[in-house]
């Protein structure tokens, strides 16, 4: 949302709070790439299981790219 936010909708562009927030979104992304290298889903025991965490993660990976994500990295 803050990557979001700054990247498309501030009012002037603020160099430090879009490269943090853009930073910490990456480095998130990279969490959830590790996280699911091995597994199908967030949550649960082997290959996981559905759920509310991946469901709501789906969203903000959907719209990765309206705040400058290449998603391809990933």
């Amino acid at each position: 949302g803050q990557a979001n936010h700054f990247f498309r909708y501030a009012p002037a562009e603020i160099a430090y709070p879009r490269d943090w927030y853009q930073n910490e979104t990456r480095r998130l992304y990279w969490v959830l790439e590790a996280r699911l290298e091995y597994r199908d889903y967030l949550v649960g025991r082997g290959q996981g299981k559905s759920g509310v965490a991946g469901m709501s993660t789906f969203t903000w990976v959907r719209c990765a790219t309206w705040a400058g994500f290449d998603l391809e990295k990933f």
